[in-house]
């Protein structure tokens, strides 16, 4: 009878660290989301930002602004390449 109860057990342990380790997982993956630089500024902009009807599209195109800037620097970097320099330009339009 013991053997029977400790086998039960044991199952019963291994389906709670599974269910633990599923946890972890998805709390992970939200934590990493929440934790992205955009998503930063997006929650200050938001807490800055009036409210109104307008206020979508001015987080909008200010995310966008400042994701085509950030994309500009950290492709073509600090370059003098005349051809780095118009593949950032494109590329800061083009978000």
């Amino acid at each position: 009878m013991k053997r029977q109860e400790l086998k039960l057990e044991i199952l019963r342990l291994e389906n709670l660290q599974t269910e633990q380790k599923r946890a972890l997982k998805e709390n992970l993956s939200q934590f990493i989301d929440n934790m992205s630089p955009l998503k930063g500024i997006k929650t200050v902009m938001e807490m800055l930002a009036p409210k109104g009807e307008n206020t979508e599209n001015y987080l909008s195109t200010l995310m966008g602004l400042a994701g085509g800037y950030l994309t500009k620097k950290i492709i073509p970097g600090n370059s003098k390449n005349p051809i780095n320099f118009l593949l950032g330009l494109a590329i800061q339009v083009a978000v």
